[in-house]
């Protein structure tokens, strides 16, 4: 019997359409509710059928999911009220009940497409060397279009005062028309991210989209449209602020909490994928050749860090102690932003290397602390290696010198941005993640990345 990828299609098509007809039932319950922006959500997910893309079933599926738990809902609500008015509820209920258990059934048989399509694909292709299988990538993708659309859509219904999406802002009501495109972009980001040879690149560009946009809003603030300013009050954008403004106001922790639920989840990868001001200094170190560094760089290497995170604590207490205006603090908070930007600019790009966040940072220093104790490793496999040293050329965290390399493991500068993992000829690199297999623990972190990326690019604003 012929099994091939014309089979494959011919006999799968069917099981799209339980699917739409469940998508459209949505967005009609939806639309009576009047939440337009839901219906365009609805309407949006339908697009991820209209190519034969194996995590757009995936996704879909999930979306299925949520949708026969909406139903759930209703059918709860409907009984509560019919029951308060004194009224049958059987008959409706049970309606509803039905959809919930035709929605959840549609889910199935999208997964089922899914699998049919995935199938088709791995028979039809070959696999360059190295390169991560369909089944994987479609995974990861599905997955990360579900986790932003569920973050997104949790923060705008958790945060309805501060309104965290600007669609909301501009177009009351609208924005899950926002959450779904930054889930359709949070699966093509994905995407790219599990394909090792173009991992690197990719995370450049998407940390520099992610500083642009962020100092843009800034900007804006500047000229006075709050829009663009998530509580409407200007906060200097400065990662070092993080940790220093609080104990000049004596309060004031959200910023503290995020970074440390970031690197709870990521490690020190937080410094690589999504620090606003660590993304231009890895623009001023692109394809500069990493360099020697002198004797005072190598010093301040190792011992920068702890000195500035002291000195400015004590800057900060002691502006505090003094009673001096709000206005003093942000100058001194400027002064050390320029001192990080002179940096950057100055050494940063002649040596090749991120001084900014490896010499003069103290929040890179509290994400390598945390990075040491979190679950995210990259690894040596010793009976690959040759010593080649490929890893520590293209290291700009100078985190893989010979004897970090020997220890059978990144040093403590390491940021897991992945740039070795890529660029090792012999895979004797790994990310590990507790047991994981690598191609798992590469998953998860994939999705993780993904995902806060988008979620701050759409929501971080000063």
């Amino acid at each position: 019997m012929n099994t091939g990828p014309k089979q494959v299609k011919k006999a799968s098509w069917w099981l799209l359409l339980p699917g739409v007809l469940a998508v459209l039932l949505l967005g009609a319950h939806y639309f009576r509710q009047s939440d337009d922006g839901m219906v365009v959500f609805c309407l949006a997910c339908l697009g991820l059928l209209l190519r034969r893309i194996t995590w757009g079933a995936l996704a879909l599926a999930g979306v299925l999911g949520f949708g026969a738990w909406e139903w759930v809902v209703t059918a709860q609500r409907l009984v509560g009220m019919r029951l308060a008015m004194g009224k049958p509820f059987v008959r409706g209920a049970g309606i509803l009940a039905g959809v919930a258990v035709f929605t959840l059934l549609a889910g199935v048989l999208c997964w089922r497409y899914a699998k049919a399509i995935q199938g088709r694909k791995e028979q039809g292709s070959l696999h360059a060397k190295g390169a991560a299988p369909h089944a994987y990538i479609s995974a990861v993708q599905a997955v990360a279009f579900l986790g932003t659309a569920f973050l997104l859509g949790w923060l705008r219904w958790r945060l309805p005062n501060l309104v965290p999406l600007l669609a909301d802002r501009f177009f009351p009501g609208m924005g899950m028309v926002q959450v779904a495109g930054a889930a359709w972009y949070a699966a093509w980001v994905a995407g790219l991210l599990c394909q090792p040879a173009k991992a690197g690149r990719v995370r450049r560009r998407l940390w520099w989209l992610f500083c642009s946009v962020f100092f843009a809003q800034f900007a804006l603030g500047l000229a006075g449209f709050s829009t663009f300013l998530m509580t409407g009050a200007l906060h200097l954008p400065i990662p070092g602020m993080i940790l220093f403004g609080p104990i000049f106001r004596g309060g004031g922790l959200f910023m503290v909490f995020l970074l440390l639920f970031s690197l709870m989840l990521l490690g020190s990868a937080w410094c690589s994928h999504l620090c606003y001001f660590g993304g231009w200094d890895a623009l001023a170190t692109n394809k500069q050749r990493i360099q020697p560094l002198s004797l005072f760089w190598q010093r301040a290497v190792r011992f920068g860090r702890p000195v500035v995170g002291l000195l400015g604590v004590a800057v900060a207490l002691g502006l505090r102690v003094l009673g001096v205006e709000a206005y003093v603090a942000a100058m001194a908070g400027v002064l050390f932003g320029v001192v990080g930007l002179g940096i950057t600019l100055l050494f940063s790009r002649r040596y090749g290397l991120m001084l900014h966040c490896t010499a003069y940072c103290p929040i890179g220093l509290i994400a390598n602390v945390v990075g040491r104790v979190s679950f995210w490793r990259v690894r040596v496999v010793p009976e690959r290696c040759t010593g080649c040293g490929v890893c520590e050329r293209v290291c700009r965290y100078a985190a893989l010198s010979p004897v970090e390399r020997a220890n059978g493991r990144s040093g403590f500068r390491c940021s897991l941005c992945r740039d070795c993992l890529g660029a090792c000829p012999h895979g004797a690199l790994r990310l590990g993640c507790f047991g994981l297999t690598h191609e798992l623990a590469t998953a998860l972190f994939v999705v993780l990345v993904t995902v806060l990326h988008v979620v701050f690019l759409c929501t971080a604003r000063v």
